[in-house]
């Protein structure tokens, strides 16, 4: 999904759509796991990455939550394997 692809700053995806990209998500921290890598990002990233997500114009600061994937930032963010959708981190 591109930031341009937002309509409405106040409508998240489609069920669906936030399915899909669940079920992206949940595979590369999957593919993480089998790689034995760590799934679980530094202190450092997940600070970074909230701070980023909170300074973004499509992050819902009341539900904490990213316009343009769906997803509940405060969970997202402390995995490795997890993408903002907008490329910022």
């Amino acid at each position: 999904m591109k930031d341009t692809d937002l309509i409405d700053d106040n409508q998240y995806p489609d069920f669906w759509q936030q399915i899909e990209n669940f079920k992206k998500f949940s595979k590369d921290v999957g593919q993480s796991v089998k790689k034995n890598s760590s799934i679980l990002a530094s202190k450092e990233d997940v600070e970074h990455r909230m701070k980023t997500c909170i300074q973004c114009q499509h992050f819902d600061k009341q539900q904490k939550r990213c316009y343009m994937c769906g997803c509940f930032m405060e969970h997202k963010i402390k995995f490795t394997a997890a993408e903002c959708p907008l490329s910022k981190w």
